[in-house]
């Protein structure tokens, strides 16, 4: 069936709004020239052919929305090649049409031309420059040097260079610089689709749900494709320093535990059929698999998972002798190369990030979490575990530095963008959080008669956003350390002289709930006193994992915990720093794509996803601007409802289980 709530309708659907966005940005997109909404904000009124491009852009963004939103409702009938596809199919329309909310692409080529011409980008701007394309860039910006690192600096030198051979008119060459970087954005969409599906599969999360929300949203076609802001690039060398510090073998036990899943949405969970070639048979009732350690679960909606299975992966039982029954003592595998436990991955994975930071210095936010990952290995495999995250963070640390190093000196170039990073900070709009909350007290000192007190309020909510974000940073590198922790083995006491070893006795069968209420196993499958409401729409707790199957390895759980940790602490970095910019959220999206299973955590993102995208008008202003004080109520209602929300969860929290593993 191909109607138009279909893949393929949906896929075709999404290509006709793409078209009506590119068609639109030709009346109202980031052209070189003019401006052509510049009368939204001084003095004029834009033509026509401005709100008519306004309106395609507002009608195409709404159906491509609609189309993906709608499209992660199906994705248990598609492919990840299709998916693969059909982002190829949606980047074409944006591809030959002119730059779209966002301007920065001139200022790329113009940093790239000034550094390119021997002079210091960190020192001069696109008009103190020189540039022949200053006129392009946004007056805000003539004027402020790059605050991009040298990899970044020299990757628009490359597309400058590309562009001044090409040669003729300034404007053609501009388009050619365009192109250059643009090229360069796509490589990041490519590491992209590349890495996020050996990410998600190693921490138990659909591949295909992963490249849905990372991949393919409108975000990424406005500010990756058509924008081809640095940091798309950013994300892909960050996605892909995250997947290799991951094991190979990690990554296939997961790949083997996600043919179980039931791929029904990646929203809201629904039912399938499909038997894993793990011997399971996944259906509308439930799943039952019977590989070691996995879960079983009844049509009733409950799962019995037996913990440390003594038939479970990297378990012998025996004696004295190692035959006898009874008795389980986990042994640490030897490390080979396939497993990646060469040195070679970890040193690989610390020069993505390297390369990552040397365009954007935030992705080193990524750090810890790169660290933890490549440690993980080892400890799951019974290494010591303090020794063993020393020895990754050394080795991690060390190339990342070596390759930073590296490029700044082929480029010449310092770290004056530290220095450069401050002039960002110079726009106040409440995108930022901490910039909106100090807006509002701002304007409430200006209507209590205290007007030069705004500039004071907007820095001290600055400093406390910054103090914020060092405390949530320190506990998800918290949370993320517990996580790696508990991939260490089960200890096991000495065997006694010519007996067993001795362990503890495995934990009993336990039957957990779609709430994940720990309950006596003596309850009946079937019995109507037990039966899960949601049993009768086909929703259970392993169907909701259809993005994810971490129920069916704990290790791929911890990792999970490990990577979202580091999208979360991306997605604080974007909204507590002094400015939030759209394109801000592509490094914390394609990270926590990975991460996320379906539920109302992934809707949510979804949607913010979509929002985000519509806080820019198709010629580069932002709607910010143009909304400082509602916005900033809006800001301090977020807070609100998130304290709020915070402390209900704490009052309400139950006491918690004997074992919830």
């Amino acid at each position: 069936m191909r109607g138009l709530d279909s893949p393929w309708g949906l896929r075709v659907t999404g290509l006709v709004g793409v078209a009506v966005v590119a068609a639109g940005a030709y009346g109202a997109g980031a052209l070189p020239g003019r401006d052509p909404g510049a009368g939204l904000r001084g003095p004029g009124t834009p033509g026509a052919t401005f709100w008519l491009g306004l309106a395609g852009w507002v009608i195409g963004l709404a159906i491509l929305s609609g189309a993906w939103w709608r499209l992660g409702r199906h994705l248990g009938g598609v492919s990840s090649r299709w998916l693969l596809v059909t982002a190829a199919l949606w980047a074409l329309p944006l591809l030959i049409a002119p730059p779209l909310a966002s301007r920065d692409v001139y200022s790329y080529a113009c940093q790239g031309e000034i550094w390119r011409s021997g002079l210091d980008p960190y020192a001069l701007g696109a008009a103190d420059g020189g540039c022949l394309w200053a006129g392009a860039v946004p007056e805000l910006w003539q004027h402020t040097p790059a605050p991009y690192g040298p990899v970044g600096v020299a990757l628009s030198g490359v597309a400058a260079a590309v562009a001044r051979a090409v040669g003729g008119p300034a404007d053609n060459q501009l388009l050619a610089a365009v192109a250059v970087l643009r090229v360069v954005a796509l490589i990041g969409g490519v590491l992209i689709a590349a890495y996020a599906g050996r990410l998600a599969s190693a921490v138990g999360v659909s591949p295909v749900a992963a490249r849905w929300l990372g991949l393919l949203s409108p975000l990424v076609a406005v500010h990756l494709v058509s924008g081809a802001h640095n940091d798309a690039l950013t994300a892909g060398l960050t996605v892909a320093a995250l997947a290799i510090a991951v094991p190979a073998a990690a990554s296939g036990a997961a790949n083997r535990a996600t043919a179980m899943e039931t791929p029904a949405t990646a929203l809201h969970g629904g039912t399938a059929s499909r038997t894993g070639i793990l011997g399971g048979v996944a259906h509308g009732g439930g799943v039952t698999v019977t590989a070691g350690g996995a879960p079983t679960s009844t049509n009733d909606g409950f799962e019995r998972i037996r913990e440390h299975s003594p038939h479970a992966p990297g378990v012998v039982t025996g004696g004295h002798d190692g035959a006898s029954e009874g008795t389980t003592e986990r042994r640490p595998r030897r490390m080979t190369r396939s497993d990646g436990g060469g040195a070679g991955l970890p040193v690989a994975a610390g020069a993505l990030l390297g390369l990552a930071v040397g365009i954007k210095v935030t992705a080193i936010i990524a750090l810890p979490f790169v660290i933890l990952l490549v440690a993980g290995q080892r400890i799951q495999r019974g290494a010591s575990p303090a020794r063993t995250i020393a020895l990754a963070a050394a080795t991690v640390t060390v190339s990342g530095a070596l390759v930073f190093t590296a490029a700044s000196l082929a480029t010449g170039l310092g770290l004056g963008w530290i220095g450069a990073l401050s002039d960002t900070g110079s726009l106040v709009q409440w995108t930022s959080l901490p910039t909106g909350l100090g807006m509002a007290v701002g304007y409430l000192l200006r209507a209590i008669g205290q007007p030069g007190a705004v500039d004071t309020a907007v820095d001290v909510a600055r400093v406390g956003g910054i103090a914020a974000l060092a405390v949530i940073g320190i506990a998800l590198c918290w949370r993320a350390l517990q996580a790696t922790l508990r991939l260490a083995p089960p200890t096991t006491d000495p065997a006694p002289a010519g007996g067993a070893a001795v362990t503890a006795p495995p934990p009993r069968t336990q039957l957990v709930d779609t709430a994940n209420r720990v309950e006596d196993d003596r309850r009946t499958p079937g019995d109507p006193r037990y039966a899960d409401p949601r049993a009768e729409a086909g929703q259970h707790r392993f169907d909701r994992t259809a993005g994810g199957t971490a129920d069916l390895e704990p290790a791929a759980t911890h990792r999970r915990t490990v990577v979202a940790a580091c999208g979360w602490a991306l997605v604080a970095a974007a909204f507590l720093l002094p400015v939030f910019y759209p394109w801000y959220a592509l490094v914390p999206l394609a990270v926590l794509a990975c991460a996320t299973p379906p539920g109302r955590t992934r809707a949510a993102l979804a949607a913010t996803t979509i929002a985000v995208t519509a806080l820019t008008l198709p010629n580069g202003l932002g709607i910010p601007v143009l909304t400082k004080l509602p916005g900033a109520i809006l800001d301090v209602a977020i807070v609100g409802a998130l304290i709020a929300y915070r402390l209900r969860n704490r009052r309400d929290d139950p006491a918690p289980a004997v074992d919830r593993r």
